[in-house]
C-alpha cells in the first residue's frame, strides 16, 4: 500500500502536515488481496494471494504475491526472534523485494499471541526498574489528531516544518533511522536558552522544548505505526538517558537502569561493574558484549554492525581519553598488536604525537615494562629530533618522558651521534650513567650499514641491467619473427598493389 497524507483542507492548513497516517484496518488489507495463483514461498496453487509490500518492481517474486499463511509465518518468525533477545523491535520485510512492511498491516495477519509478544518487546525496551518494571512506551493514539497536530506544529516555523515533514516521510518509509529523525527535530526546534540547553544536553538531559514535544500524548500519539513510534521514543531515551520515572518521579539513568543522575563516566563504570570489565557495549542497543576471538567486526543480535576497539586500535586513533578508559578497564597486559609490526605498547606511546607524559605514567602504573630493548634509545632519538627542529614545547615533553623512563629503571645504550642534539638535562643524565655508545662502535655499526646498503644498490643495478638486456633481446626476436612471417605471406600472395617500382609490400608495411 502507498503512504498517504492525512487529508486536511487547504484553506485551514497552508503547510504540509507533520505526520503520515498509514492505511489501517481491513480496507488496506482488502486492497492488498490479489487473485488466486501460486504462492512464491510454499508454491501452493489456487490460493488467495496478498501483496502488501507496495513494491513497484515487476521482476521481484513479490509481484506474484504470497499466501496469508506464509505472510503470517514470516511475521511470527521475526517477532519470536526479537522476543528471544528483547534488544530491538521486530521489523518485517517482504521476502520478495526486502521492503519494510507497515506494522499495522502485518499485525493484522498474526494471532493474538504474536501481537502480545510484539507489545511485550516494545514495553521491555522502554522499561526502567522503579516501582516495579515501569514502561515509558506511549501506546495510545490520540482521539483528535487534527487538534493535536495543530498544537505540535506550533513548535516549528514554516521552514522547519517543511524540513520535519520531509524527514518524517523518509523515517516512516524506513529510509531514515530514528536517530536521524531525532536529530532533525533537534535542529528544527528553536532553543529557548542556548547555554542552558547545551548544558542539559552535555549532562544527558533533553532540551526542554524537545522534552515537551516528545512527552506522552504529544508527537508520539500522532504516529500510528507502533514500531516507528517505539523506535523514536527509544532513540530519544538513549540520546538523553537522564529521566524521571513516570510512577513516582525518581531520577533514573536509562542507559544503565540505575537510580540517580550521574555523568557519562560514572554510567560507563556502573555498566562495566554489572557486565564485566572486558565487555564493550553495542552502540545501537547497549548490550554488553565480550570478544573471544576472530576479527574486530561485531554483528550484534539486534542487527547492528560495529567494530571492536582493542587497545592497539585505540592507541592508533590518538584519542587520549579513549586510551585512558581502555587502560583503566583492561590494563597494559591486555595489549596485543593487531598489525603484527612488532611495535610494543610502550614504544607506540613513545611514538605518539603530541607526547603525553601523564598517559605514559598511567601505562607504567598499569604494568607497562620500561625495560624493553631499545625503548630508551627511541625516546632519546625523538627528543633529539624535536630539539633539532626547534620545537621547544615538544622537545621539553619528550625530554620529560625519557627522564621518566630512566627514573622507572629504563636503561640501554644510545648512539653518541645524538649527543650534540640531545636536550641538556637528558644529555647530562646520560653522561652520568655512561649510556652513550662509544664512537668507534657506533661508527662501525654505521659503516656496516652503509656497506650493506651499497651492496644492495649494486645488486639492484646489476639486476636492472640484466632485465633491460633480456627485454631488448626479446623485442629483437619478436621483430625478426614478424618480418619472417610477413615475407612468407608476401611470397604466397598475388603480386600487385600500389607501391613504387622496386619496392616490396614488406617495405611499404614497415
Amino acid at each position: 500500500p502507498s503512504w498517504c497524507l492525512r487529508s486536511r483542507s487547504s484553506a485551514s492548513h497552508t503547510m504540509p502536515p507533520i505526520v503520515i497516517i498509514n492505511p489501517t484496518g481491513s480496507n488496506a488489507l482488502q486492497e492488498a488481496i490479489c487473485e488466486g495463483g501460486i504462492c512464491s514461498i510454499c508454491c501452493q496453487d489456487g490460493v488467495q494471494l496478498l501483496r502488501i509490500c507496495g513494491s513497484s518492481n515487476p521482476y521481484a517474486s513479490c509481484a506474484r504475491g504470497f499466501c496469508r499463511a506464509c505472510w503470517e509465518n514470516v511475521a511470527t518468525t521475526n517477532v519470536e526472534r526479537a522476543a528471544t533477545y528483547a534488544l530491538g523491535l521486530p521489523q518485517v520485510r517482504c521476502p520478495g523485494c526486502y521492503n519494510h512492511i507497515s506494522t499495522e498491516l502485518w499485525l493484522q495477519l498474526c494471532g493474538s499471541e504474536v501481537r502480545r509478544s510484539f507489545l511485550e518487546v516494545a514495553r521491555s525496551l522502554l522499561s526502567v526498574p522503579c516501582c516495579g518494571d515501569v514502561s515509558l512506551l506511549w501506546e495510545e493514539d490520540t482521539a483528535d489528531p487534527s487538534a493535536l497536530e495543530e498544537e505540535v506544529s506550533r513548535y516549528f516555523d514554516a521552514v522547519a516544518k517543511q524540513r520535519v515533514h520531509t524527514a518524517w516521510l523518509r523515517y516512516s518509509s524506513h529510509q531514515e533511522s530514528a536517530e536521524e529523525f531525532l536529530n532533525t527535530l533537534l535542529e528544527s526546534m528553536p532553543a529557548r536558552d542556548a547555554p542552558q540547553e547545551a548544558r542539559r544536553s552535555a549532562a544527558g538531559k533533553a532540551p526542554l522544548s524537545l522534552m515537551e514535544l516528545l512527552a506522552p500524548g504529544r508527537l508520539p500519539a500522532l504516529i500510528s505505526d507502533l514500531e516507528r513510534r517505539t523506535s523514536l521514543q527509544l532513540a530519544y531515551r538513549r540520546c538523553f538517558p537522564m529521566i524521571r520515572s513516570p510512577c513516582c518521579g525518581s531520577e533514573i539513568c536509562f542507559a544503565c537502569k540505575s537510580h540517580g543522575w550521574h555523568d557519562l563516566g560514572t554510567c560507563q563504570q556502573l555498566r562495566m561493574e554489572h557486565a564485566g570489565q572486558r565487555a564493550q557495549f553495542c552502540p545501537h542497543c547497549g548490550v554488553p558484549t565480550e570478544r573471544n576471538g576472530g576479527c574486530s567486526h561485531m554483528a550484534c543480535v539486534c542487527g547492528a554492525d560495529w567494530t571492536w576497539m582493542s587497545l592497539s586500535a585505540v592507541i592508533r586513533t590518538g584519542d587520549v581519553e579513549l586510551i585512558r578508559k581502555h587502560l583503566e578497564i583492561e590494563g597494559a597486559a591486555a595489549y596485543s598488536n593487531d598489525l603484527d609490526d612488532g611495535e610494543t605498547l610502550m614504544s607506540s606511546v613513545v611514538r605518539m604525537s603530541p607526547p603525553d607524559i601523564d598517559l605514559m605514567n598511567l601505562i607504567l602504573d598499569k604494568g607497562g615494562n620500561p625495560h624493553e630493548d631499545g625503548l630508551l634509545e627511541r625516546a632519546v632519538v625523538y627528543a633529539s629530533l624535536a630539539a633539532e627542529q626547534g620545537n621547544v614545547a615538544e622537545a621539553q615533553m619528550r625530554e620529560d618522558m625519557a627522564l621518566l623512563l630512566m627514573s622507572r629503571g629504563s636503561c640501554g645504550r644510545v648512539p653518541k651521534r645524538y649527543r650534540r642534539r640531545c636536550p641538556a638535562r637528558l644529555a647530562a643524565l646520560l653522561d652520568c650513567r655512561g649510556a652513550w655508545e662509544s664512537g668507534r662502535a657506533a661508527d662501525l655499526a654505521e659503516g656496516d650499514h652503509v656497506s650493506l646498503q651499497q651492496k644492495l644498490d649494486r645488486d639492484f643495478a646489476f639486476s636492472t641491467s640484466r632485465l633491460r638486456e633480456v627485454v631488448k633481446s626479446t623485442r629483437k626476436r619478436e621483430k625478426h619473427l614478424r618480418m619472417k612471417n610477413l615475407r612468407r605471406s608476401e611470397r604466397m600472395s598475388k603480386r600487385g598493389g600500389r607501391h613504387k617500382a622496386g619496392e616490396s609490400k614488406l617495405e611499404v608495411m614497415l
